[in-house]
């Protein structure tokens, strides 16, 4: 037995019998779906964003089960870091470490430590920073994006290129 969305497999919808995809056109996203797309675009900045709204928006909010409060501190950090201003961008993410807790999603706590590292290095604080990606490989789960940043921060300082 499979359970596959059933418009990820092409031609499989015309082979089951009774089977349909569901109308939409009603759908209005909630306020957990709002959430989660904000916090996705913060992840995904483009030139055209608006730096300003989007962190004014963040910090509205409180965060929920999906999309917690420790994550949008993250994601504020991933601005704060893209214009340079790392004091900010550290405080963030030193708020979001320290509210890391089971609770959250298992990738969060590599990719907040790693990119803390990041952010420690660049201020010249390698010690710091080496401790810092040793916390994200000694995690029993680390997204591979986060085990790389950190590996790579263990073999060379991270420094920020801005321009």
């Amino acid at each position: 037995m499979a359970l596959v969305p059933l418009d990820d497999l092409p031609g499989l919808l015309p082979l089951l019998p009774g089977a349909a995809l569901p109308d939409l056109s009603g759908f209005a996203p909630g306020d957990t779906s709002r959430l989660r797309a904000l916090a996705d675009r913060a992840w995904q900045l483009s030139d055209s964003d608006d730096l300003g709204s989007l962190l004014a928006a963040l910090e509205r909010e409180a965060g929920d089960p999906v999309t917690p409060r420790a994550e949008l501190d993250a994601a504020e950090a991933h601005i704060y870091l893209a214009v340079g201003e790392l004091a900010a961008a550290r405080a963030r993410l030193e708020r979001a470490a320290h509210a890391l807790t089971d609770h959250l999603p298992r990738s969060l706590a590599g990719l907040v430590l790693a990119r803390l590292g990041q952010v420690r290095d660049a201020q010249g604080e390698r010690d710091l920073a080496r401790r810092t990606y040793q916390a994200t490989l000694a995690l029993g789960y680390a997204p591979q994006v986060a085990r790389e940043a950190a590996q790579a921060g263990l073999d060379t300082p991270f420094t920020l290129a801005l321009g």
